[in-house]
């Protein structure tokens, strides 16, 4: 999908497993785009964060979401 997206250059394109944490397992997605602003910027990544989604969803892979619970004591 990167290296298919109209705004983002070929080379170099990085997708690493790059840690495990409390929270869960971090992926790095690294590239770079064709645009110097900051909202094409914020456009092209919210577009690639959309396209992670679609495809986390065909591929049915659930994400787990950060919980906390709170006792209030009376």
């Amino acid at each position: 999908m990167l290296g298919n997206h109209p705004n983002i250059h070929k080379e170099p394109i990085y997708v690493n497993f790059s840690d495990i944490s409390d929270n869960g397992q971090n992926i790095l997605i690294y590239f770079y785009i064709d645009r110097t602003d900051y909202s094409s910027y914020l456009a092209i990544k919210e577009n690639v964060n959309y396209k992670i989604m679609q495809i986390l969803k065909q591929e049915k892979v659930d994400l787990a979401y950060n919980t906390q619970t709170i006792y209030i004591a009376k």
